[in-house]
């Protein structure tokens, strides 16, 4: 059950088993896939310290994180929201060993608009929390998340600093993935993540939150979603944070503790969504142990034709680039995963109830329940 992240984990995907030679500059720049309704998205980025923890990679200084905010915007104003910064790129392509220009990832193009004013919607509003795979940014989240905000909720996506190839911060500074080089135990990893997470609510919520909008959170509706180790410390962070009520783990292997203590658990709804190799006996199959932990709502399903990476912006963005990441086309993988996370989403925050959740359907016949 222990288990490792090596140095690019989920960031190798994307080249998964190809020559770098299958790389192609596309005739129109890559883009992220729009939201599937018209209500515009506004985003903007919070750089939050916590001034009480020390940097667990680098051992010395606040731990620092970049969080990008996804929400409903009154009307499409502001500059485009940008992707990867030039730094990031250029680390991410390196770290994967892409043999594509070093600001391929910086030139994304997005839908959402930069420091949009909020819409007002009637009361709270939900808040969801997303979290990347290892190395990878938090901008690979940005369709979901654009989704989601047009939907009505309030999305954080939290950059975890020297988790990612790079972060770079508001005043130019760029960190690098110090975590990478450490090859650490994954469930270190999702605990250090779930500090994270609560220190973010922490900063978003209460009488004097770090965003502006932070007074229109529901407390009583916040979801985590995240990918990969993201996911797994989806089920860590609810494990020891009670204001998250509901969690989804895209396509994230699980991780027990080192030490040989109990195994991570929750009362509170909670999906497992991944590709085939999380099915029961696969090759990366490990949600099996944590299923009797897991004593509220809960479901397990699998997407045939969808790979690690697809669950990100790389479904796309590796069809805009010509890349046979996924045997569905990238458009394709983006529906499925919005559609079962906007459902349990609907079911579990807002009350609604969604029988996409109940079983297998006919719209959707690559996905499997278990």
């Amino acid at each position: 059950m222990r288990r490792r992240l090596a140095a690019v984990t989920a960031g190798a995907a994307l080249a998964i088993a190809l020559p770098v030679s299958a790389w192609a500059e596309p005739a129109e720049g890559p883009s992220v896939t729009p939201p599937s309704n018209s209500v515009p998205v506004g985003t903007t980025d919070l750089h939050l310290v916590d001034e009480d923890r020390i940097d667990p990679w680098s051992q010395h200084g606040p731990r620092e994180l970049m969080v990008t905010m996804f929400y409903p915007a009154a009307w499409p104003s502001g500059e485009p929201g940008g992707y990867f910064t030039s730094e990031e790129s250029a680390a991410y392509v390196a770290m994967a060993r892409l043999d594509i220009p070093a600001d391929t990832f910086h030139e994304v193009t997005t839908q959402s608009h930069r420091d949009a004013p909020l819409r007002f919607w009637d009361g709270p509003m939900p808040l969801v929390v997303l979290s990347p795979g290892f190395s990878m940014p938090r901008d690979t989240l940005t369709g979901l998340g654009q989704e989601l905000a047009s939907q009505g909720y309030l999305v954080a996506a939290i950059g975890h600093d020297h988790e990612a190839a790079a972060t770079t911060f508001p005043d130019g500074r760029t960190s690098e993935c110090l975590a990478c080089s450490a090859d650490p135990d994954g469930h270190d990893v999702t605990e250090v993540r779930a500090d994270d997470v609560s220190f973010v609510l922490d900063r978003l919520t209460g009488r004097h939150p770090a965003w502006y909008g932070g007074h229109l959170i529901d407390e009583d509706r916040i979801a985590m979603v995240g990918h990969s180790i993201g996911g797994a410390s989806a089920l860590t962070a609810m494990a020891r944070d009670d204001r998250i009520a509901a969690g989804v783990n895209m396509d994230g292997s699980l991780h027990a503790p080192a030490d040989g203590g109990p195994l991570p658990g929750t009362d509170r709804p909670f999906l497992l969504i991944g590709n085939p190799n999380q099915e029961p006996g696969g090759e990366k199959a490990t949600w099996a142990d944590f299923l009797p932990g897991l004593t509220g709502w809960r479901a397990w399903l699998t997407v045939d034709g969808m790979t690690h990476s697809s669950f990100t912006d790389f479904a796309p963005l590796a069809d805009d680039l010509d890349i046979p990441l996924q045997e569905l086309p990238g458009a394709r993988c983006d529906e499925i995963t919005r559609a079962y996370v906007s459902a349990f989403l609907a079911e579990h925050l807002h009350g609604e109830d969604r029988p996409l959740l109940d079983g297998p359907s006919p719209e959707f016949p690559e996905v499997r329940f278990w």
